[in-house]
């Protein structure tokens, strides 16, 4: 065996074996050359007996007998510059390196074989997956499969078969080519799911590469719009624009310094909550909305925080109740949309809650005498307190109080007549405040009389389904009184027993306002008469949500009997008194 290392990753190794004959081989002079490389064994010719059976032979050891022409037709003439029966083989120096899933350039290793006896006994080994090198034109090509990385040694072995006529098996010529090929890594997109998105909400996702060699160059095709790559580090950001719910297609690419490339396609997913703003809610209205959704997979499951008390929301998006008490400032709602596939979608939306509306409840007021004391207290309903009340037109010694609501004072009999008066209450509602305005005639008598009035000027609310009771008085004229009243609700009736009016019941009707008016003629046949406002809640609510002011205080006019005194009361319930 006589080796022959080349420059390069190419090795040639020729093999000749002879049966007891010593071998000798052409050497090149300096390096050899790997394109020409030749071995000739049979260009030695040693004759083990000393004589030739059949003669001299002056041309050579002719085993048949003198050869006048001094060539031997199987070629063993020393004479000869090249033995025919050496192997030259034509091969390229080295191979370039291959790349992992990228297609092989086809190759030619072996230009040419000649010399020996043809056809050739040929084998190729140590191929790379994905490739293949034809052992009839030495062609190298194909694709190198993922995860073939690494240096792979192909070895070419070339010889006379044996079974071809003439070859002579104890002078068999073979020759060896051993290359070195590397196959490149190639870098491998690694991310499996991309987080989901939400439109108009701030999205931040990866890819990342494993194998390759740093560093990276990524690429998105495919991305709503919105949304970016960073080509550097396959950092994803941006805010996926209105419109963009639903499922995306995004193909991802990264190539590695070595020009190595990975394509994947991964799905992402937009969530988006289409309700966007909530409308007004209102203190013992009923109120309703529904959450609406698009992208991932349906059905959606809603929940919410943050919600004023009486409102809920069930797990279908629907908002429903009533607001049951006034809020100091919009409530932030944060809904969260969950779909089939556990993505969630979250929104902050800002929910006002109105107060009920703004209303004097007194519709009508007492009248005054000159140098006589006088109290009134003004009454409201719905609203978002602290109040401040105003009144023109009051004659001189009377005053309102723009916290309370109440109008005292002591006027003289000089200013006695009749006063239009406008009352005004503003409420404090941080949205927008509410206004409420009454018009009045305010009487003030010269000289003290009790004049034949209704003593009450508001009625305390009821609630739809509960007992109300409530009691209207007179003052002056002659008993017995005769009384009548219209625009009570259902449910409530009106009797009487010679002095007062008696309100009871039970109201049978849905919440609202309802404007009764009593009216009422004494044994003289005198008539007074009141407006009044009674509220009825619904079932649920108490008498502090429907905007009552508390405290209320009460006057009697015109004073009280003797023996009796008006002071504070030391017991809820209601009572009848003649």
């Amino acid at each position: 065996m006589i080796p022959a290392k080349l420059t390069g990753v190419i090795v040639f190794t020729a093999f000749l074996t002879l049966a007891a004959m010593p071998v000798n081989a052409a050497t090149p002079a300096g390096p050899v050359d790997p394109a020409s490389t030749t071995v000739d064994p049979a260009s030695t010719t040693t004759d083990p007996a000393g004589t030739d059976p059949a003669g001299t032979d002056p041309a050579g050891t002719d085993p048949a007998g003198t050869d006048p022409a001094g060539t031997d037709p199987a070629g063993t003439d020393p004479a000869d510059p090249v033995d025919p029966l050496a192997l030259t083989v034509d091969a390229i120096a080295s191979i370039p390196a291959g790349k992992e899933g990228v297609a092989y350039p086809p190759t030619t290793l072996v230009s040419s074989v000649s010399g020996g006896i043809a056809p050739y006994l040929t084998t190729i080994t140590g191929v790379p997956s994905g490739m293949t090198a034809s052992t009839e034109d030495f062609v190298l090509s194909g694709t190198p499969a993922l995860n073939a990385e690494g240096v792979y040694t192909i070895t070419i072995f070339i010889a006379e078969n044996p079974l071809n006529p003439g070859v002579n098996i104890f002078a068999w010529v073979t020759a060896t080519l051993t290359y070195e090929l590397e196959i490149l890594d190639a870098p491998k997109i690694a991310t499996s799911e991309l987080a989901h998105g939400q439109v108009d909400v701030a999205y931040t996702g990866s890819v990342s590469t494993t194998e390759g060699t740093a560093p990276f160059t990524y690429t998105m095709t495919g991305a709503p719009s919105g949304l970016t790559i960073n080509s550097s580090t396959g950092v994803i950001s941006g805010t996926p624009a209105a419109g963009t719910a639903g499922t995306w297609e995004l193909t991802f690419k990264v190539v590695d310094s070595n020009n190595l490339k990975h394509t994947k396609t991964l799905s992402l997913e937009i969530l988006e909550i289409t309700t966007t703003e909530l409308p007004d809610a209102q203190v013992g209205q009923d109120y309703s909305v529904t959450f609406a959704g698009n992208g991932g997979t349906k059905p959606y499951t809603w929940s919410a925080t943050g919600l004023p008390a009486g409102l809920t929301l069930d797990s279908s998006g629907i908002v429903s109740g009533k607001p049951s008490a006034n809020i100091d400032e919009a409530a932030e709602v944060i809904v969260t949309m969950e779909d089939a596939s556990a993505r969630e979608a979250e929104v902050t939306l800002t929910l006002i809650v109105n107060p009920k509306d703004l209303k004097i409840s007194t519709l009508d007021i007492l009248p005054a005498t000159g140098g006589i004391a006088y109290s009134l207290q003004l009454t409201l309903q719905g609203g978002y307190g602290p109040y401040t009340w105003s009144a023109n037109g009051l004659p001189e010694g009377l005053a309102i109080d723009a916290t309370t609501g109440k109008i005292e004072g002591v006027t003289s009999a000089e200013f006695a007549g009749n006063y239009p008066i406008e009352v005004s209450v503003t409420d404090s509602f941080w949205v927008e405040p509410d206004t409420s305005i009454m018009k009045y005639s305010l009487v003030v008598y010269e000289e003290e009389v009790i004049p034949f009035v209704i003593n009450e000027t508001s009625l305390a609310a009821a609630t739809s389904g509960e007992d109300y009771a409530a009691v209207v008085t007179v003052s002056g004229g002659s008993a017995p009184y005769a009384w009548s009243v219209t625009g009570l609700p259902e449910g409530v009736d009106a009797t009487s027993d010679g002095l007062a009016l008696i309100l009871e019941g039970s109201p049978e009707v849905n919440a609202g306002v309802y404007y009764p008016v009593a009216v009422v003629t004494d044994a003289d046949g005198s008539i007074a008469s009141r407006n009044f406002m009674l509220t009825v809640l619904p079932i649920e609510e108490s008498e502090e949500t429907a905007g009552i002011v508390a405290p209320v205080s009460q006057a009697l006019v015109g004073g009280v009997p003797a023996g009796c005194s008006l002071g504070a009361p030391v017991q809820d319930g209601s009572w009848l008194v003649a």
